[in-house]
């Protein structure tokens, strides 16, 4: 978190600002983005368990997206180094961060406040992805 709570929180804000819907994804869609998805979804109210089955969800679709990745002279040198172990998406990775970063800051929006993020921006995430009950 020490060395990327910046980016960590130029995609909140990103998030809260849209005017409309926003996607947000990185190639395979486990670290970066599951670190994204855990601090908004937490930030919204999610519970813990819910966030760990989401991440977890990726873990089933990584065989198809490795091979699709491995079709892409990009990924070429990256896979030549890259552990095959780390193409996982476990729940238990998940907890033991949430765990940890509640540990530290107590909650999600807690963690994002020491990143910098406003409180502001955190209302105007909340208020652009919450939508009210009918």
């Amino acid at each position: 978190m020490e060395s990327t709570g910046t980016a960590l929180a130029d995609a909140v804000r990103a998030i809260a600002e849209a005017p409309g819907a926003a996607v947000f994804h990185c190639a395979a869609g486990k670290d970066r983005t599951g670190m994204v998805s855990a601090a908004v979804l937490g930030t919204l109210g999610v519970a813990d368990e819910d966030v760990i089955a989401d991440y977890a969800m990726t873990g089933r679709n990584l065989v198809d997206i490795q091979a699709r990745l491995e079709r892409h002279a990009a990924y070429e040198q990256t896979y030549a180094y890259v552990p095959r172990d780390a193409m996982t998406a476990e729940a238990d990775t998940m907890g033991e961060l949430i765990a940890d970063l509640r540990a530290r800051h107590g909650d999600m929006p807690a963690l994002l406040r020491a990143l910098g993020v406003t409180e502001a921006t955190i209302t105007r995430l909340r208020a652009t992805l919450i939508e009210a009950p009918a």
